[in-house]
């Protein structure tokens, strides 16, 4: 048995664990093809509607999986890029940057409405916890939004952006959002 502060066991019928699930990182796209997509994106600018970036990154990762084997900390990173793969709904790219960090790169959205609506939804997704085997880890995500021209003109601005929002988030407590330059929007 498993013992995790703020996590439960759940009944061995509940979630069966299989290999091959789907789960596994070659599944999402690498930094580059996230880049190259980003990059279209940007090359074909539409008023009142471009790309974001978000960054996200679960708070408190590294200390609820302390005590669990690498392998289980990885099969949970895995179950989180699967739920965050649900938002790019064939109009964006996912990609794991770090143990418990993606990137999405969505677009074009209204802006910035419609990045605001995404990266509070993923917030809240993450109200439900994330299920491997007969663990829930109950976490949390800190999502940072870069828009287009607003927060960066190419890739490499907006990922700088979004990763200084992302850590405005943790900054405010984790389990938010906010734009860099300490805006946060609810």
């Amino acid at each position: 048995m498993v013992e995790i502060p703020v996590h439960h066991q759940r009944g061995a019928a509940d979630v069966p664990v299989s290999q091959g699930s789907g789960d596994g990182p070659s599944e999402l796209a690498d930094e580059r093809a996230l880049r190259r997509r980003l990059e279209e994106w940007l090359a074909v600018p539409s008023p009142g509607r471009g790309p974001a970036l978000l960054c996200i990154d679960c708070d408190r990762f590294k200390h609820l999986c302390e005590d669990l084997s690498p392998d289980l900390q990885e099969r949970i990173a895995r179950k989180v890029g699967r739920r965050l793969e649900r938002y790019t709904s064939g109009a964006g790219d996912l990609a794991r940057t770090g143990s418990d960090r993606f990137l999405l790169a969505v677009g074009p959205l209204e802006q910035p409405t419609g990045a605001f609506r995404l990266a509070g939804a993923i917030v809240q997704d993450f109200a439900k916890p994330v299920s491997v085997g007969k663990i829930d880890v109950h976490l949390s995500v800190s999502v940072g939004v870069a828009l287009f021209p607003e927060d960066g003109i190419d890739t490499d601005a907006l990922r700088a952006a979004a990763e200084s929002a992302t850590w405005e988030a943790k900054r405010e407590g984790g389990n938010t959002y906010a734009r860099p330059e300490s805006t946060r929007h609810d």
